[in-house]
C-alpha cells in the first residue's frame, strides 16, 4: 500500500496483521481511525501524510513501528497503544495535538528533531531509551507520570510554553545538555535514580 493515496475516510478496527505492513509515502485527506488492530510484522509509514484527525488507538505494534518524516496536520491520537519493538517518529511534524497517554515502548523510542506545535502528552511508559534529541514543543507539553527505565535524551530541545514532568521518574542517565525553557518547567515529585 505503499503511495497510495485514500481521498476519504478510512477505519481498520479489530484487525490482524501477520506480517509488516508497509504505508510509506501514503496520503490520508480524510479522517483515519484505526482502532484495536494487531500489527503483528510491524509498520512502516515513513513520510506519510495524514491532513485530517488520525487514531491509532489501543492498537498493538509487535514489529518496529516507523514513522520517521511524517506529517500529521490535525491530532494524532496513540492512547492505549503498545509498541513492543523500536518505535521511529524522527523528523516527524505534529500540527494539532499529539496524545501519547497510556502508551507503553518496549523497546527505543526515537522522537529525536520533531516538530510538536499543539499540546502534546506523554503519559507514558518507556522500557528502553527515550530520545527527543532536538525536538521542538510549541505548546503545552507534559510528562506527567510517566516512566523512562532507559536513558532519556532531551539534549537541544525547545520548549515554548510550559512543560511538566510532575510525578516523572527517570530510572537511568538523563540528559537536558542545551535545551531551552522559554516559560515554566515544572519537575515536582519527580525522582532521577541515576
Amino acid at each position: 500500500l505503499g503511495g497510495t493515496t485514500f481521498g476519504s475516510e478510512l477505519t481498520v478496527k479489530s484487525t490482524e496483521f501477520k506480517s509488516r505492513v508497509n504505508l510509506d509515502n501514503t496520503q490520508y485527506e480524510g479522517p483515519v481511525t484505526i482502532l484495536q488492530t494487531n500489527f503483528a510484522g510491524g509498520l512502516s509509514c515513513e513520510a506519510a501524510t495524514f491532513a485530517d484527525e488520525m487514531s491509532f488507538f489501543a492498537v498493538n505494534c509487535n514489529g518496529a513501528a516507523d514513522f520517521k518524516a511524517t506529517t500529521f496536520e490535525k491530532e494524532a491520537d496513540f492512547r492505549e497503544t503498545e509498541f513492543h519493538a523500536a518505535s521511529t517518529f524522527d523528523n516527524a511534524a505534529f500540527g494539532g495535538r499529539a496524545s501519547f497517554e497510556e502508551v507503553v515502548f518496549h523497546d527505543d523510542a526515537q522522537f529525536n528533531s520533531v516538530e510538536f506545535d499543539g499540546f502534546a502528552a506523554f503519559t507514558s511508559e518507556f522500557q528502553g531509551t527515550a530520545a527527543f534529541d532536538s525536538t521542538q514543543f510549541a505548546a503545552y507539553t507534559t510528562f506527567q507520570e510517566t516512566t523512562i527505565a532507559g536513558p532519556a535524551e532531551f539534549e537541544s530541545i525547545t520548549c515554548d510554553e510550559t512543560v511538566r514532568f510532575h510525578d516523572t521518574t527517570f530510572e537511568a542517565a538523563t540528559t537536558f545538555d542545551y535545551a531551552v525553557f522559554r516559560d515554566l518547567v515544572d519537575f515536582e515529585n519527580t525522582t532521577f535514580a541515576a
